[in-house]
């Protein structure tokens, strides 16, 4: 399959990770409340919505166009939602591109040594809403055999696939009271950003 008319039009315009962040900040964010989804780049384009997962197949499927490799990390949590995001290397460092419910889960300007470093800028968020990063998986859309960029349908098996990619488990060494306060911290000062700001 070759991408339509409207699909490369997208995809020459977003031709930057900003520009494609900012495309993707434009949709409607596809909260699953009437039904649950799994599109692909085509449908998601077509409704103009998207969720997490969404967001990051859709920057896969246009930062490949662009030469880029369609890699995702999948962000398994506790007490949380999973979250996943597009990566890419710039100059050396790493960046992403990611569509949440939560600003603080955007994506990230290539400044990561490392794809842990990159994966720890997600951690501290996740504590302001009493959950946390366990592990991360990086993961080749392009070896899941998935239609991922032009299927009608929804691609269910696509989760079956990022769930069974090897996940790195993140060691933190904190203990649980220092977890404790952390988590109040996040939560006190989301609070106060809210009420006064």
């Amino acid at each position: 399959m070759t991408f339509t008319a409207t699909e490369k039009q997208v995809i020459r315009r977003c031709d930057t990770p900003d520009k494609i962040q900012r495309f993707l900040l434009s949709m409607p964010y596809y909260y699953g409340n009437k039904k649950e989804r799994f599109r692909s780049f085509r449908t998601v384009i077509k409704e103009r919505t998207a969720d997490c997962v969404e967001g990051a197949i859709t920057a896969a499927a246009i930062m490949s166009a662009h030469g880029h490799p369609p890699l995702v990390v999948d962000l398994r949590a506790k007490n949380d939602w999973d979250h996943v995001i597009f990566i890419y290397k710039k100059n050396g460092k790493y960046g992403s591109i990611a569509l949440s419910r939560d600003p603080n889960l955007y994506g990230r300007k290539p400044r990561f040594s490392t794809v842990r470093n990159l994966v720890m800028s997600y951690y501290y968020p996740y504590l302001s809403d009493g959950g946390w990063i366990d592990s991360f998986a990086i993961a080749d859309l392009d070896k899941s055999e998935i239609d991922w960029r032009f299927s009608r349908k929804d691609i269910f098996k696509l989760e079956d696939f990022l769930d069974g990619v090897r996940h790195t488990r993140i060691n933190k060494n904190l203990e649980p009271i220092v977890m404790k306060i952390l988590q109040a911290y996040y939560i006190v000062k989301r609070w106060i950003k809210r009420k006064f700001f």
